[in-house]
């Protein structure tokens, strides 16, 4: 299972995901920490979701070809996104031929790519069958199993309007969403939470450092909706108590 969204907000786009890869060895799931964010010729971040051998071959595959994807974007975006296409399409083709059971099932594997280009942001995702769609109007896209955990947050978030989020504040968003994952998902979703940022002065994941300072943001977040909720319905003050009485002496 994987979780990996993107945002694209005021001052760039965001990439989130988990950090654990399932294993089906026999008689029992194992697992692994491995990366799922990738960054391509420093302009491009992308993330992938299913099969590792898969997105191990998208990977060497785009990076062989990220100096003519990045001029492709910088003249037009279609032409970059068939540039991106051709070459993930490819793969997704040769791995399902080499299947020996269902492809659907046993190859599979989804990607998201987003950066700038000579219209400014876009997102682009493509699915398991192949077909790709630009998601950078709708601001907010995830792909992987674990995708539905994305769209409800998404859901309770949508009145924060994602175009006008400042870096900052879509990393928070980010990071929350792929953490409460983590902490809900039954199976498959775990690791430590990976950011990467585009920008227009290009792309990067986010170490160690810039991802504790992203948690802090959010921890403060917490306290401030716990804060905000109290203030809503204050708790009512205890009534005082009754003033003592002099009870008249016992006989």
């Amino acid at each position: 299972m994987t979780l990996a969204l993107a945002i694209c907000c005021r001052d760039g786009i965001v990439l989130a995901a988990d950090s654990q890869s399932t294993l089906l060895t026999p008689g029992q799931y194992t697992k692994q920490d491995t990366e799922k964010l990738y960054v391509l010729a420093d302009r491009i971040a992308w993330a992938g979701a299913g099969t590792v051998g898969a997105i191990q071959r998208v990977e060497h595959t785009v990076n062989r070809h990220g100096a003519e994807i990045v001029r492709a974007f910088a003249q037009d975006h279609e032409l970059g996104a068939r540039k991106i296409h051709t070459r993930v399409s490819a793969v997704q083709r040769e791995v399902a031929a080499e299947i020996l059971g269902d492809p659907e099932e046993e190859g599979a594997s989804a990607y998201l790519f987003g950066g700038y280009g000579a219209s400014g942001q876009w997102l682009l995702e493509i699915d398991s069958s192949g077909m790709r769609q630009w998601c950078e109007r709708g601001h907010f896209t995830a792909i992987g199993s674990g995708s539905i955990y994305a769209v409800h947050a998404y859901r309770s978030i949508e009145h924060y309007r994602l175009p006008s989020l400042s870096l900052v504040q879509a990393q928070a968003f980010a990071y929350r969403t792929v953490e409460n994952a983590i902490a809900t998902a039954a199976l498959g979703l775990g690791g430590a939470v990976r950011l990467a940022t585009v920008t227009p002065a290009g792309a990067g994941a986010l170490g160690d450092t810039d991802l504790k300072a992203v948690q802090d943001v959010v921890d403060i977040w917490k306290q401030r909706e716990v804060e905000i909720l109290g203030e809503l319905d204050p708790v009512a003050e205890a009534p005082p108590a009754p003033a003592a009485v002099d009870e008249p002496p016992s006989e």
